[in-house]
């Protein structure tokens, strides 16, 4: 059964291949105010959390939960699992396509890393319902979130379709009341 969030995005597998349509707009103007992308009509609805947290700026989605985020999973420690290989194929896509820029290693908490290195977190939502022919809890993936700190220390969010906005809730608790897997903070080292 494929939930909403991908039934939505299926729409949207052909054209995104994580290929950046933005490469005539400054990333680095826009990392001094966040809150310009709202306001450039090239950006608008042109990318996701993952493009703006990674700025990309492209539909950003995992390799791995495009291909595997529709099967269902038997406990939270396997949503766990693919949460984890999710970000595997986050830095796996990342470090190969800017490698010659800077790196995404991974930290174990965002705490460690200083002020002045920008730091990207991933998690997902899901969701689970008992199977009524075996009584299981199945879960489902939904969707995925990632947040951004920039180098002064604030952590801004992109949902979707939705504006840049400044991060509403501390980064360690349950990111807009669903997305509640475990977290992966990445820091983007530059070369």
């Amino acid at each position: 059964m494929l939930s909403s969030f991908n039934k939505f995005m299926s729409k949207f597998v052909e054209v995104n291949d994580n290929d950046n349509n933005n490469e005539d707009v400054s990333v680095l103007e826009l990392q001094s105010n966040p809150l310009e992308y709202n306001s450039n009509p090239k950006l608008c609805g042109s990318f996701n959390c993952g493009g703006f947290a990674l700025q990309t700026l492209t539909w950003f989605t995992p390799k791995v939960w495009k291909y595997g985020s529709d099967e269902n999973f038997y406990s939270v420690e396997e949503v766990d699992e693919f949460v984890s290989d999710c970000a595997q194929s986050i830095l796996e896509e990342y470090n190969e396509r800017y490698r010659d820029i800077e790196c995404l290693v991974e930290v174990r908490d965002h705490m460690e890393v200083p002020t002045g290195i920008e730091v990207v977190g991933f998690r997902a939502a899901s969701e689970s319902y008992e199977d009524e022919r075996t009584g299981e809890e199945v879960f489902e993936m939904d969707d995925f979130h990632f947040i951004w700190r920039d180098k002064d220390g604030i952590w801004w969010e992109k949902g979707g379709w939705a504006e840049v906005r400044l991060l509403e809730y501390e980064p360690d608790d349950v990111w807009s009341h669903r997305y509640d897997s475990v977290i992966t903070w990445f820091a983007r080292v530059p070369l």
